[in-house]
């Protein structure tokens, strides 16, 4: 038991990097496609990969330049989409 909870602090206090590229979506609307994902977030630059799951709750968004995923999150970070806020994560 003792071992487990030491083993939860230690993942807890190791920090993953984050890509500068990709950006996590949250809080889409079950009804989205991955046409109109596309469309929205290649305004900000060419998307690499776009990866959008059954749930259609969440989805991973890769450019090939950092800056065009910095130019996304300052767009789009809260803006209704289909009535509902986008959060975006790093």
């Amino acid at each position: 038991e003792a071992g487990a909870a030491a083993a939860g602090r230690a993942a807890a206090t190791r920090s993953v990097a984050r890509s500068p590229n990709t950006l996590l979506v949250k809080n889409l609307p079950y009804s989205v496609t991955e046409e109109e994902l596309r469309e929205l977030f290649t305004r900000s630059g060419p998307v690499v990969r776009l990866v959008l799951p059954p749930s259609h709750t969440l989805a991973l968004v890769e450019w090939a330049e950092a800056h065009d995923a910095r130019s996304a999150f300052k767009a789009l970070a809260y803006k209704k989409f289909h009535q509902v806020p986008l959060y975006l994560e790093w």
